[in-house]
């Protein structure tokens, strides 16, 4: 989604501040340049706030979850400027979905774990979402859970 009107990018174009380079396209270069060297990795102690042994992806691997991913939101219906709403820890999981989101050319828009029913509400009403990732569990409680439910409001 571009916002801006034609004359200020050329202006940006002109002055060598917008290019064509796209965060997948500098992603991909960094899989070809480096395919087995590790690319995303948990903290120690991911167990502790979401579960699951701590990861750590090769830029191979991570790129064949990008793709996954990718693939899963577009058989979705996720397509170009749709927004994507991200409620996910500091996991690599939140670059493999911020990732896909950009091969796709969807919108990501990040959302805290704190926020509550009242907050999610607002921004879902707000942004219309094509799409909502977060977690089955978090604490003492499921996001995923309260992201269907407003879904359908």
């Amino acid at each position: 989604m571009i916002l801006d009107d034609p004359q200020t990018i050329a202006r940006w174009r002109a002055a060598g501040w917008w290019g064509d380079t796209t965060v997948d396209d500098l992603f991909r270069a960094c899989v070809a340049a480096r395919p087995g060297e590790p690319a995303l990795a948990d903290a120690p102690n991911r167990a502790d706030f979401v579960g699951g042994a701590p990861q750590v992806l090769s830029f191979a691997a991570a790129d064949a979850q990008v793709d996954r991913l990718a693939a899963a939101l577009h058989a979705a219906g996720v397509r170009k400027d749709h927004v994507v709403v991200v409620q996910l820890p500091n996991i690599v999981e939140i670059v493999i979905a911020f990732l896909a989101c950009a091969r796709l050319g969807a919108i990501v828009s990040p959302v805290m774990l704190a926020y509550g029913e009242r907050d999610l509400r607002r921004i879902v009403r707000h942004l219309r979402p094509a799409a909502f990732l977060t977690l089955s569990r978090w604490r003492d409680g499921s996001p995923a859970a309260l992201a269907a439910r407003l879904a359908v409001e």
